[in-house]
């Protein structure tokens, strides 16, 4: 059975099934503590080596990055990953949701 985001509905599509994320699943998917340091999804400029790095570890091979220098989430190779970086940029109120900065690859992984 296949998946695919739903995105008027803001959830995931399981078949027949519907899953809604809500801003709570966040804290539970990633392990991320409500009490901490509030996290920022908006990230700021770490360099493109930094980018490399991820899309050399978790991307499909012969990846590349965006012209600004994001990451691709279909080219994310680990599911669970690819999932939470979607929810981010949901979350984060992205008008690009097929992208990821570095700061949601720090957080997701």
């Amino acid at each position: 059975m296949g998946y695919h985001r739903d995105i008027q509905a803001q959830a995931f599509r399981f078949g027949e099934n519907l899953l809604e994320i809500q801003v709570e699943d966040n804290y539970f998917l990633t392990g991320l503590s409500k009490l901490g340091t509030p996290i920022s999804l908006l990230g700021g400029r770490c360099g493109g080596e930094m980018v490399k790095y991820y899309i050399a570890a978790y991307c499909r091979p012969h990846a590349l990055p965006t012209r600004d220098g994001k990451i691709n989430i279909k080219d994310v190779t680990q599911l669970p990953l690819r999932t939470i970086l979607f929810i981010f940029a949901r979350l984060a109120g992205n008008s690009t949701l097929h992208v990821a900065s570095i700061s949601y690859m720090q957080y997701g992984i």
